[in-house]
Formats: structure tokens, C-alpha cells, sequence
């Protein structure tokens, strides 16, 4: 029983893997259904599941070299978004009937504009994203979800009503309450799933349909609770902290130094798992705008006090030794961001380390070793002794 949940556990943590994360698409559409690919995780999936789409979360290619994606982009843009283009050219993609996308950043819409540019979906659309939250921002984003709801009914028919929507939200509801019930299994002396393991398991609600995706959570969740930590070293204790982080290689590279992730604050983790939407109301809409601009913010964010202490709140929770920023290359708005962060964190008693990354696993040796001297330095710490 136990190795074949083993089994089961180590198949929902790879399914996001390169080879993997297109599967349930493909056969999504297959079968009839339509796959919104989102390109932000401030795109709510409960509107589109409502119209009877898969969101579709999309990543990007792993491969090291982008020959296509070069004819149109400096070298200098975003990694991530450089792949996702790449992915694109390729026709990796041509599977999705809508992409969906955000103003996150200035290279975020340039992503955006370059998939709209090329027509392969049948529908482009992008959203407005507050930077602060207050009653007129709540409303704006309010405004930006029904021009995004308005646009799918109009170019597919598929009226999304209030019904289908409250089942969608209590489906998502769900799939949260089950990602932070692993969660509290990662406050455990050992915890009982690696950091590794868990972003395997929150991206694989990406790209999963999220009734099948709660369905093997939940079955495998009983064992989660008996099983024996998977890492010889239960510290350090670290949380990982990046936007876009989607291979698990680089939490099992932090892991394999010495180390425990026993939390992140990652938009591909934590900080898309902790919205609470409850009941949708009598505006429906801002109920849900509410909720997705309430949640643990992103540094595009204006309201980075709160962000700094939502993750010392997080250090204490889970017994957190040390912070680990690995900040995606070219990502201004995080570059910005870190020597605020550092100067709070390290001011609030927290050993923090910044260190830039590829969205492709690369330049492992470099960051082996300096994860390696951080970690030596929070075991010598005299908070430690």
C-alpha cells in the first residue's frame, strides 16, 4: 500500500514537469473542452472553469537555447517569457483556445502583445491589475474581471452564470484547502514533504483539472500524514522566496546542500493557495477581486511593508532559519524590491540571502556553493548555538 501512494505521491509531483504539464490539456481538449492558458496567477482560473475552460497555467520551455524566441527579443528580456515565447513559435502551444494575460510587468504585457501579434488563439485578452488595495482599486479590478468575463461570453458563447460560478469557487476553494492542509504537514520537526515535493504538488493544480487534481490530493493525504520525512537533513529551515518558480530542481538543489524548504513564498505556492473567497454575495465579482488582491502580495505590489511581514509572520509559523531569494533574471520588479526586503527581514532578526536565477534549471555549481556557504552561516550563527 505504502509504495504504491510513494508511487502516486512522486506521479502528481512530475506533473509539471516539461514532458507532463501539456497531458491533461490535450486530452481536455480531446475530449471537447476548451484550455485557457493564463500567464499570471492573478487571472481568477474560477472564471474561466465557470465557462467550461481548463486554465491552463503556462510555463515555457526548459531548453537552454532559444533560437526563435532571439529573432524577436533582446536577450536580455525575462527569461521566463522568453520560453513562453519560444513554447509558442514552437507550436508547443497551438493546443489553447485562449490566453489570458496580466499587466504584472512591462514584459509580462510584452508577452502578451507578441501571442496576440501571432493569432493562434481564437481569443487574447489581458487584464488590469491594481497595485494597492482600497475600496476604488477593489472596484477597478472589479471592472477588469467583468471586461475579461464579457469577452470569453462574447467570442464563445458560453455564458458563465452566477450558478456555475459558485460551483467553480467551491471547487477551487477546495483544491486551497487541501494545498495549506500539505502545508501544515511542512510544519512538522521533519516535515513530512520535502520543499521540492510541495511546489511539484502546487504546480501540478496548474495544469491539472482541478476536480481531478483535488480527487488525488485528497486520497493521498492520509498517507502524507504517516509517512516518514523524505530528506535526511531537517535543518536548516528554510523559506524560498521568487515569482515564476516552477521547477521543483531548484528547491531539491537548495535541499541537497543541507537543507529543508519548509516554506516558500512563491506565486506558484503559498501565495496563490492562500486566497479565501467564501461566500461570492451579492456582487460576485468584487467578492472575487476582493479575495485575489487581499491574498500575500507579489512585489508588483505596492504594499511591500506587508508583504515583509507576511513572510516573518510565515519564519515563525514554521520555524523558519533562514530566507533564500531566488529572484528570476530581468525581473525589475523584484530587483527593486530586495534591498527593502533584505533591510526588513535582516532587521527583524531573519539570515536572508539573495541570488539570481535562469527560468531553466542552469548554473547549478555557482548556486551549490553559495547556498552552501549561506547555510554554513545560519548553523554558525550564535542564534543557533
Amino acid at each position: 500500500m505504502g509504495n504504491s501512494m510513494e508511487a502516486r505521491l512522486q506521479e502528481l509531483v512530475a506533473a509539471n514537469v516539461e514532458e507532463n504539464r501539456a497531458r491533461w490539456a490535450k486530452q481536455w481538449k480531446e475530449n471537447g473542452g476548451k484550455v485557457a492558458a493564463t500567464l499570471c496567477t492573478y487571472v481568477p482560473p474560477e472564471l474561466l472553469h465557470a465557462a467550461g475552460f481548463l486554465p491552463w497555467r503556462v510555463s515555457g520551455t526548459w531548453a537552454e537555447s532559444t533560437p526563435l524566441a532571439l529573432l524577436y527579443r533582446p536577450s536580455w528580456s525575462s527569461p521566463r517569457n522568453m520560453r513562453i515565447l519560444e513554447s509558442v513559435l514552437q507550436g508547443e502551444m497551438d493546443f489553447v483556445d485562449a490566453v489570458i494575460g496580466s499587466d504584472w510587468d512591462i514584459d509580462l504585457k510584452r508577452t502578451w502583445d507578441e501571442w496576440h501579434a501571432l493569432r493562434k488563439p481564437k481569443l487574447s485578452h489581458i487584464i488590469f491589475i491594481p497595485r494597492f488595495v482600497s475600496d476604488i482599486h477593489y472596484r477597478k479590478f472589479r471592472w477588469s474581471l467583468e471586461k475579461l468575463v464579457s469577452a470569453i461570453e462574447n467570442e464563445f458563447g458560453a455564458r458563465i452564470s452566477e450558478s456555475a460560478l459558485e460551483q467553480s469557487v467551491r471547487v477551487y476553494e477546495e483544491m486551497r484547502r487541501l494545498v495549506r492542509e500539505m502545508y501544515e504537514l511542512r510544519k512538522r520537526d521533519a516535515p513530512a514533504v520535502s520543499g521540492a515535493e510541495a511546489l511539484g504538488i502546487t504546480t501540478a493544480a496548474q495544469v491539472m483539472p482541478p476536480e481531478e487534481f483535488n480527487k488525488e490530493l485528497a486520497a493521498l493525504l492520509p498517507y502524507l500524514r504517516t509517512r516518514k520525512a523524505p530528506l535526511e537533513r531537517q535543518r536548516p529551515r528554510l523559506l524560498v522566496s521568487s515569482d515564476f518558480l516552477d521547477d521543483i530542481r531548484y528547491l531539491d538543489l537548495v535541499e541537497q546542500v543541507g537543507s529543508v524548504v519548509a516554506m516558500d513564498d512563491l506565486d506558484t505556492g503559498s501565495r496563490q493557495f492562500w486566497t479565501r473567497i467564501g461566500e461570492l454575495g451579492k456582487d460576485p465579482l468584487l467578492t472575487i477581486a476582493k479575495a485575489y488582491l487581499d491574498r500575500p502580495g507579489c512585489p508588483r505590489m505596492g504594499d511591500w511593508e506587508s508583504q515583509v511581514d507576511q513572510v516573518v509572520s510565515w519564519v515563525k509559523e514554521y520555524r523558519i532559519d533562514g530566507v533564500l531569494e531566488l529572484r528570476l533574471n530581468y525581473s525589475m520588479i523584484r530587483h527593486f524590491r530586495t534591498p527593502v526586503f533584505k533591510s526588513a527581514l535582516e532587521g527583524a532578526g531573519v539570515s536572508f540571502l539573495s541570488l539570481p536565477r535562469e527560468h531553466q534549471f542552469s548554473n547549478e555549481s555557482q548556486l551549490r556553493t553559495r547556498i552552501g556557504a549561506f547555510i554554513e552561516l545560519i548553523e554558525a550563527s550564535p542564534a543557533r548555538a
